[in-house]
């Protein structure tokens, strides 16, 4: 799956959790991106281990 298709469908279920716990939504998106950004470019490396 790519990334802007994963990013409309977990941002409005994971968004209340983050704002509860207190944390940024700034920095939610970044850590976000960032998860997703080595998700998407390792799956074919970890599927070899």
């Amino acid at each position: 799956m790519d990334a802007a298709p994963l990013i409309v469908i977990t941002t409005p279920v994971l968004l209340p959790v983050i704002s509860q716990i207190g944390m940024n939504p700034i920095q939610f998106g970044m850590l976000m991106l960032c998860n997703l950004a080595i998700s998407l470019t390792l799956p074919n490396l970890l599927m070899g281990m």
